[in-house]
This record gives C-alpha cells, structure tokens and sequence, in this order.
C-alpha cells in the first residue's frame, strides 16, 4: 500500500529495524512513524499551515455530506379539528365532531380516530377507515367502536367536512350509519356550517 506523506515530510529508513536481519512489517512501521513524526517537527511553518487547511476542508465536506439520519416525512392528506353545528332534523340537536385523520397523498393507509357528542341522541367513538380530499373539502369514513347505543357498534358512517377558511364558514355533515364501515370515500357535496370551532383541511397535492 502506498504512503502519503505530507509536503514538507522526509521519510528515513529506519535502521535500527533492519539489525534483525529480517525486518518484520511492525518494526519497519515502527521506524517509519518515528521518522514521520520527527519530520513534522521540522515541518515549515507554511506546509503546515497548509495541511491544516487541507484537513479543514475535508472536515467541512464530511459535515455538509454527511446524512441527517432523518429522512423528510411523506405528503399527507388530513383533517383536523373539533367544531360544533346543529343536526339537520328536529329537534336540531348541537353536535359537537372532534376529527383526527389522516392518510397517505393517494388516500391509502387511512388512520385517525373520530369523536361525536350529541345531545339527546347516540354518541360515538370511532376509527378512521378512509379518507378522500380534494382542496379544502373531504370525505371521512368510519367505523364506530364503542357508542351509547351498543347497536350502533360496528357499523360506519361518512362525513363531509369543508374548511372554510378566512371569512367563510366551516360545514360538516354526517350521513347515514351503514352497516359496515366504508372503505371508499366518494365525494358528498351536503353540509351545513358549523356554530363554533374549527377545521383544518389539507390536501397533499396542494
């Protein structure tokens, strides 16, 4: 293997390795780094400001090269938020929705839990089970988990959620419970605007 050695650096043999009459690697290794650090001793004050700027600059590369360890998370779509609105039948009950969900940019890997309180009617706890958004509006499918009707469990309901951003009102709605959870989440365009709170829609390809 070739050595490189400093400018500036003279390489001796060393011959106190060779008395043995066969030198071994380690001897001859030996006699050559005594000679390097001698010879950096005499080093001129240039060549060694020069290797310490060469050192610098490689310690500079390594660090703007070197990887995070963190890689950037993937896009997601998402809602987010807990509003308030009135049920669209007598007796028009406050429905508080509490939404948690999210899903890869195409739609798939859906997760999240939902939150429903109504008065005087069934409340639920429920898990996501998929997710479609377009812009500011999106459909959420779920599947409910434990309710005050234990009827209910089990089954699944769609909402449409739009986030109305500045100076326009959220809307949500929640559609009719259907036997099984949904596992596709068409477009619905039926809502109603929300009387306190907020949601926060995102869509990924935005």
């Amino acid at each position: 293997m070739d050595l490189i050695v400093p400018e500036g650096v003279e390489l001796v043999a060393d011959t106190s390795a060779a008395d043995c009459g066969v030198c071994d690697g380690h001897s001859v290794g030996v006699g050559w780094a005594r000679q390097v650090r001698e010879g950096v001793t005499r080093m001129s004050s240039g060549a060694f400001r020069r290797l310490l700027a060469a050192a610098a600059l490689v310690g500079l590369t390594l660090a703007v090269t070197a990887p995070t360890g963190q890689a950037a998370s993937p896009k997601q779509d998402s809602v987010t938020g807990t509003a308030q609105h009135l049920g669209a039948d007598p007796p028009f009950p406050v429905i508080q929705v509490r939404i948690q969900a999210r899903s890869d940019a195409t739609g798939t890997d859906p997760r999240g839990h939902m939150v429903v309180e109504a008065a005087d009617i069934h409340s639920y706890r429920a898990r996501v089970t998929c997710l479609h958004v377009v812009g500011n509006e999106a459909t959420v499918g779920i599947e409910i988990l434990k309710s005050t009707d234990p009827a209910l469990e089990g089954q699944g309901e769609l909402w449409s959620v739009v986030d109305g951003g500045s100076g326009q009102p959220d809307r949500i709605a929640g559609y009719e419970i259907t036997p099984t959870p949904p596992t596709v989440c068409p477009p619905l365009s039926f809502n109603v605007p929300v009387i306190s709170g907020d949601y926060v829609v995102h869509d990924a390809s935005a």
